[in-house]
């Protein structure tokens, strides 16, 4: 399976749902800064991406990415 870096996904779901990449970046870049304002999620948050750090929708694309890659790997180990 060929992985996609985080800019062609961006550019997929903007093609998906008839937008701009600069709309879905936007809209990304709003809701990566609401999630982390979050109180509840800013340790989980620091884990992610370390501490005080905010990233851009293609870095948060990534690790997020690889994080559930982990996690599926995990669960096929056990």
């Amino acid at each position: 399976m060929r992985r996609k870096t985080g800019k062609q996904i961006i550019k997929q779901i903007a093609k998906e749902n008839g937008i701009s990449e600069d709309e879905v970046r936007r809209d990304m870049e709003l809701a990566i800064n609401e999630a982390y304002d979050n109180a509840e999620t800013r340790q989980e948050w620091s884990k992610l991406f370390g501490e005080g750090v905010l990233p851009t929708p293609e870095e948060f694309i990534c690790t997020i990415s690889k994080e559930v890659r982990n996690l599926c790997d995990e669960e096929k180990n056990h």
